[in-house]
């Protein structure tokens, strides 16, 4: 009998234990796209209605639901941070699908992906693709071309960033204030030696 109510106890432990573990194991989100509150902004100012600013410079970009697919959310957090955060929700549910950083449209550090009822599904470190390099190295580049400052994040807004093959392809894109000039480089990741470098005027050969 005594042996029978240890082995029942320890069954219950078990038991109790693989609750446990599965319950620690499952990471959630409760985090939904508002789309009501959306709605009621864009239908009192349709133009300005997707963005809002907070106190601290933070800068929230929201596009609702659609025909294709869910809501979208970019966080432009305030200077001198460089990087932005992407959030895509589920259409059907408006939980949280996907949230994660990028620079210059490359997504970079941790991304974590949710199903529709907001369980963690994946996390893909995305400067795995980068090897031993960092994306640190083109934003000093960038820096010492006089494109960007990093201690006031002045014109974190003017490039695009890619990486393929230890190469980093980096365009300044063409605005007013540059003239409409384009430039791009590629940039070896190894050496952060300028391989190429084009500059353009937007609407000439």
């Amino acid at each position: 009998m005594k042996n029978q109510l240890i082995i029942v106890a320890l069954s219950c432990l078990m038991l109790n234990c693989n609750r446990q573990s599965q319950k620690k194991d499952t990471v959630m989100t409760t985090e939904k796209f508002d789309v009501e509150s959306f709605n009621k902004r864009k239908e009192k100012d349709p133009t300005y209605g997707g963005i809002i600013t907070l106190e601290d410079g933070t800068v929230k970009k929201q596009s609702g639901p659609g025909i294709k697919g869910g809501a979208f959310e970019q966080i432009t957090p305030p200077l001198p941070i460089f990087y932005k955060i992407n959030k895509g929700y589920h259409k059907s549910t408006n939980i949280l699908e996907a949230k994660g950083k990028i620079i210059g449209d490359l997504s970079i550090d941790t991304w974590q992906y949710f199903d529709e009822q907001g369980r963690l599904v994946k996390e893909t470190d995305e400067n795995v693709k980068f090897g031993k390099h960092h994306y640190n190295d083109a934003l000093k580049f960038l820096e010492k071309e006089g494109w960007i400052n990093l201690k006031t994040g002045e014109g974190r807004e003017r490039f695009s960033l890619g990486y393929e093959n230890n190469v980093w392809y980096i365009t300044i894109l063409s605005q007013p204030w540059n003239g409409n000039v384009e430039t791009y480089y590629e940039v070896s990741a190894n050496t952060m030696e300028t391989l190429k470098k084009e500059v353009t005027q937007r609407g000439k050969e």
